[in-house]
């Protein structure tokens, strides 16, 4: 093998190499950026004037593609919290909007 051999082959491979990692780059950004557009979505739907909460069921239906426990993580890290209506259904809402339930449920105080 000569040298022009080693430096082609080489090349070759730093090349598949760099266009391998750009695209794996690429790709998790893409990634990344649709679990942030879908948080925002979620603080958009929670912070509506009208619903403190919204159910689970409701919540499923807008933002699909998601199965249930993987919707539940991205609503934790939307910023929301899990509560049980009078029924005993699946409600969620943001914290800084639900903070007497959260007393109320717990039956701890505010000291």
């Amino acid at each position: 093998m000569t040298l022009l051999d080693i430096l082609a082959t080489v090349s070759v491979a730093v090349l598949t190499s760099l266009v391998t990692i750009h695209l794996a780059r690429m790709r998790t950004e893409r990634e990344f950026q649709l679990e942030y557009k879908t948080e925002e979505l979620i603080k958009k739907l929670l912070e509506h004037e009208n619903y403190r909460l919204r159910t689970f069921k409701t919540l499923k239906h807008h933002i699909g593609g998601y199965d249930d426990n993987e919707l539940r993580r991205i609503l934790l890290r939307s910023g929301a919290l899990k509560f049980e209506d009078n029924a005993g259904i699946e409600v969620w809402g943001l914290l800084e909007r639900n903070e007497d339930r959260l007393t109320a449920e717990t039956g701890t105080r505010n000291n």
